[in-house]
């Protein structure tokens, strides 16, 4: 590995420190209660050295939620991918494939998804410059965007049938936050985790409203 390399990879082992320390503290202590200092602290380097990969606090935690919408994008792109080479032949499959990729998204960055809900659940977005709420907002609008194509593209298949793929994308979006939300309080209380489970049988759930539209049982 040459000496770029060696510093390319330090730089993004250190930025993923610090974002990894900033996780755990914006969810123990919230954004208004959180410091530079503390984050140092917790990630184990100095105040300076998180200065020079962030601009302030606020850019910090902006780098966490877009962090977070990239990596969900590209797993929407290669659900997109799969749907377009005929992997799923029914509407059980194309929402057991949302299943998965969902899943995948919280066991893999778990401290992201609470740092995203705490944004929504507290209106963190009155805090935070309006150039900043535009970032993260054109993440999350290009991801729902993706997740409406990837449906339209299945009712054109007639892998489901005609349903408002806008409605069907908030309800997928819906159903795995509230999930999670839940999954994660009844942990704090009574230390079994069901999440998964919960979050499989809801998106089961989903496929056989679709498949009793697909019978005019409506």
């Amino acid at each position: 590995m040459g000496t770029k390399e060696r510093r390319i990879r330090e730089r993004n082992d250190r930025v993923k420190q610090i974002q990894e320390a900033a996780k755990l503290l914006f969810f123990k202590k919230g954004y208004q209660g959180s410091t530079i200092e503390e984050i140092a602290k917790l990630a184990e380097v100095s105040k300076g050295t998180i200065y020079l990969y962030f601009k302030n606090k606020d850019d910090l935690y902006v780098s966490l939620m877009l962090s977070g919408s990239e990596i969900f994008r590209l797993r929407l792109m290669e659900f997109e991918k799969q749907l377009n080479l005929g992997k799923f032949k029914n509407s059980l499959e194309f929402m057991m494939g949302y299943y998965e990729i969902h899943a995948e998204h919280y066991r893999d960055n778990p401290g992201g998804l609470r740092i995203f809900q705490t944004f929504q659940l507290g209106n963190l977005f009155l805090l935070l410059p309006k150039e900043d709420y535009a970032r993260i907002s054109a993440g999350g609008q290009e991801n729902f965007a993706i997740s409406r194509r990837i449906i339209s593209r299945a009712i054109e298949t007639g892998i489901i049938p005609k349903v408002n793929p806008m409605q069907l994308s908030d309800i997928i979006w819906a159903v795995f936050l509230g999930n999670v939300q839940l999954g994660e309080s009844k942990l704090v209380f009574t230390k079994k985790n069901h999440l998964m489970d919960n979050l499989k049988l809801s998106f089961s759930l989903i496929a056989e409203g679709i498949k009793a539209l697909e019978s005019n049982f409506f």
